[in-house]
């Protein structure tokens, strides 16, 4: 016999004549069937690919943050206090300011300061980072009007202009 559908529950009739209730449906849910699966979050890949999601992992201070780190013991104190001491590699004793990285053993953080990406980072911040007026001046947003004439600069101008002619 077909299936009798209902508003809030779905009853259908077996060949032995007996109605029976299914349970999904008086719920109004659709019953789910064995092709269809809940999807997993954790064994989706990332929007932008893999590669962004390790992007954001390793993501550094940037330069002008380290700057201030070597210039001022108060924003490098700020900083370390962020983090759990107890969570940091060795207690957070061997900390490369420079590289704005932690180091687990003493050994580590030698062969670290040796290395090439430490010393290009060495590099990097022996030049002075921009400031907002440098970057705003880059692009136009200031005005130069240069030093203001005077009257008589004005008429010494115009005599000159006058004996070219």
């Amino acid at each position: 016999m077909p299936e009798i559908g209902l508003t809030r529950a779905k009853i259908s009739t077996t060949a032995a004549g007996k109605d029976d209730l299914d349970s999904n449906s008086a719920t109004g849910d659709q019953p789910q069937s064995s092709t269809t699966t809940s999807r997993d979050n954790s064994k989706m890949p990332a929007i932008r690919g893999a590669d962004s999601k390790k992007k954001t992992r390793r993501h550094t201070r940037d330069l002008d943050q380290i700057h201030a780190d070597l210039h001022s013991r108060r924003h490098l104190e700020q900083h370390i206090q962020q983090y759990d001491e107890a969570e940091l590699p060795a207690l957070g004793l061997f900390y490369c300011i420079p590289c704005a990285k932690h180091f687990e053993s003493e050994t580590n953080y030698a062969k670290h300061e040796k290395g090439k990406p430490h010393k290009r980072r060495v590099r990097q911040l022996k030049e002075e980072p921009y400031s907002q007026k440098e970057a705003e001046a880059a692009v136009g947003l200031t005005t130069d009007n240069g030093r203001k004439k005077d009257d008589e600069d004005m008429v010494a101008e115009d005599e000159v202009a006058d004996e070219v002619r």
